[in-house]
């Protein structure tokens, strides 16, 4: 609840700089996983897209399951319980 919201010049650097640390802490990270590859070079087509595939099938997953639970049950009834 701050009064004076902060210009947004400013707000846009905040951004900008947290962007840049943010890359530069993925490159390290990166180098230092890059360690634990064999064969594998951390820009592999293969493995993104492997490791995309299991994301989305996660995250698909992670949504319809509770999806379909909801499906289940009468609406009515669920409005009458609140």
């Amino acid at each position: 609840m701050n009064p004076r919201p902060r210009p947004r010049h400013r707000r846009d650097a905040g951004v900008r700089a947290r962007t840049i640390r943010a890359n530069w802490r993925a490159i390290a990270v990166t180098r230092f996983l890059e360690t634990f590859l064999w064969e594998v070079t951390p820009s592999d087509p293969a493995t993104f897209l492997t490791i995309a595939a299991i994301l989305v099938t996660t995250g698909i997953v992670a949504c319809l399951v509770p999806a379909t639970r909801a499906t289940r049950i009468d609406p009515l009834v669920a409005l009458r319980h609140d």
